[in-house]
This record gives C-alpha cells, sequence and structure tokens, in this order.
C-alpha cells in the first residue's frame, strides 16, 4: 500500500471546510446529495450543543388488531437515512401472523428482527445477518420486496427518539480537501460503528488512497468503542469500484436486501452492508 505519495489525515468538518465537502458530496452522490446536506446539518446542530430531536431515527409502538378482534403490539423503527417508506421491526406479540401481514403490506420494505434464523412469518425470505451487541447475530428477514397496499398503518401509540452520533470529516493530503468520510451510531445497531458518505475525488482515487480512507474511518470506529465496523451502499453501477475496493480491503458481504431503493424505471437497487470485526 506504500506507494510513495503523502497518506491522507482526518480533519474535522467544520464551517471552514464544509464547502469543498458539499461540493465533493454533489459531484460523487448526485440524488443522494440533499441527504448529505442534511446529515451535514444536523452534525452542526448537534455541534452547537443543541438537543438531539429524534429526526435521524426513531422508535415507534403501534397497536395491531387481528382479523378475529385480537389486540397486539408491534415496536418499529424508521431512519431518515432509509426513508419513510421502510421499517425496521424490532419487537412483536406473538401469535397474530395475520395483523403482522398486514402491518407489513402497508410499508414499501419492512424488515424483522430475530434472533434466531427462522422467519417470524410464512412465506418471508432472510435476508442476511448483522452482529449482535452480546457477541450473537441479528437476523433480518422480509417478504418479497413490491408496492405497498397503502392500507391505514395502525394508530402509533408512542415514539421515542434513538440516540445518534454522527462525525464526519474531510479527507487532506498536503493540506488540501481530497475526500469526505464520516462515522456514525446508532442506538438501533449497538456496537456498531457505520462508515458514512465517504467518497474521493478522481485524481486520488486510487486503491492506495482508497484503503487509507477505509483504514482511517475504520482506525476511528475502534477508537468509539465499536465492535463491528460497516458501510452500507447498494448495488448501482456508480459504486462498482467501491463494493470491489471494500471487499479487496477485507470487508465481508453481510446483507443484501433486493429492491430496497427505489428507481425511476421500477427496477430499484439492492441493499448491500459490508463489515469487518473491529473489536478486542
Amino acid at each position: 500500500m506504500n506507494s510513495g505519495r503523502a497518506r491522507l489525515s482526518l480533519v474535522p468538518l467544520t464551517y471552514r471546510n464544509v464547502l469543498p465537502a458539499l461540493q465533493l458530496a454533489r459531484r460523487s452522490f448526485g440524488p443522494e446529495f440533499p441527504l448529505v446536506a442534511g446529515t451535514y446539518a444536523w452534525h452542526f446542530y448537534k455541534r452547537a450543543g443543541f438537543p438531539d430531536p429524534g429526526l435521524m431515527a426513531k422508535r415507534s409502538t403501534a397497536s395491531l388488531v387481528s382479523s378475529d378482534g385480537i389486540r397486539s403490539s408491534i415496536s418499529f423503527v424508521t431512519t431518515i437515512i432509509h426513508g419513510n417508506d421502510i421499517c425496521w421491526v424490532d419487537g412483536h406479540d406473538e401469535g397474530e401472523p395475520d395483523a403482522l401481514r398486514s402491518f407489513a403490506s402497508s410499508w414499501r420494505v419492512c424488515l424483522f428482527r430475530c434472533h434466531f434464523p427462522t422467519p417470524p412469518l410464512d412465506g418471508m425470505i432472510l435476508r442476511g445477518a448483522m452482529p449482535a451487541g452480546d457477541g450473537g447475530c441479528t437476523y433480518l428477514f422480509s417478504f418479497p420486496t413490491k408496492p405497498a397496499t397503502r392500507r391505514p398503518r395502525p394508530s402509533t401509540v408512542r415514539h421515542r427518539r434513538l440516540r445518534t452520533t454522527a462525525d464526519f470529516f474531510a479527507l487532506s493530503r498536503a493540506g488540501r480537501t481530497v475526500g469526505i468520510t464520516g462515522l456514525y451510531q446508532v442506538e438501533y445497531w449497538p456496537r456498531i460503528a457505520w462508515g458514512a458518505w465517504g467518497t474521493l475525488t478522481r485524481e486520488v482515487a486510487r486503491r492506495d488512497a482508497v484503503f487509507d480512507a477505509i483504514r482511517l474511518t475504520e482506525e476511528l470506529a475502534r477508537s468509539r468503542g465499536a465492535d463491528w465496523f460497516c458501510i452500507e451502499t447498494s448495488s448501482d453501477a456508480r459504486y462498482a469500484s467501491a463494493r470491489a475496493m471494500y471487499q479487496h480491503y477485507g470487508l465481508k458481504l453481510l446483507l443484501s436486501i433486493p429492491e430496497f431503493f427505489e428507481s425511476p424505471n421500477g427496477q430499484g437497487d439492492d441493499y448491500l452492508v459490508y463489515g469487518k470485526h473491529v473489536g478486542a
């Protein structure tokens, strides 16, 4: 990895370097740029000392009623990163499959977290396993992805914000911003630190620099006490070289959810998670 070029360094994102960071994000992420800008705004909001309003992720509890009138409850999480038509079910009462199916059909993608590799409902597909805070795995299931039926969703009885921390950085070489990266941790995924919005300018985006950027972000995850370092991405052709670099670096594919991201042509891109154990 030693090419003779100066190595990259992390420089915390401030008002002094946010403009080149935003310009690079606009060129690299295209339609996702508003989301990048929104997370940066949230970053500065938190740095100013304001309380976390729960904009990044929130947990909700809703009441379900089955066809025979039996009531149950369900706990689910939504995030600004993944969109309002996707939910992650974290817990539910047993024995009400029809109510759960009805709930799942009101979302474009509805994922169920389980501690066992057995689907909670018939017809669900195992999408992958994420490392859990107790050293085990959290298995994720969903029905085949399809447009939501837009049924009325059950009344939500309680919201609770999920604590989210995030740090964003410029990647500097010889005093010049040549890339961006970030790291965030969400209460929903304990002991996992997620790389966020990582990219490099074209003139430096070679193997040594990409590995350097990933290494710096991974070391940041380790310093934050994470057991796992993960990166979310998609099957979009724009990210093919990045995915290849993740694998060459040593990150393993942990999760693959087909058609997770919407697309104008109707064939959405897959949601992919690559990860590596970084804990002691």
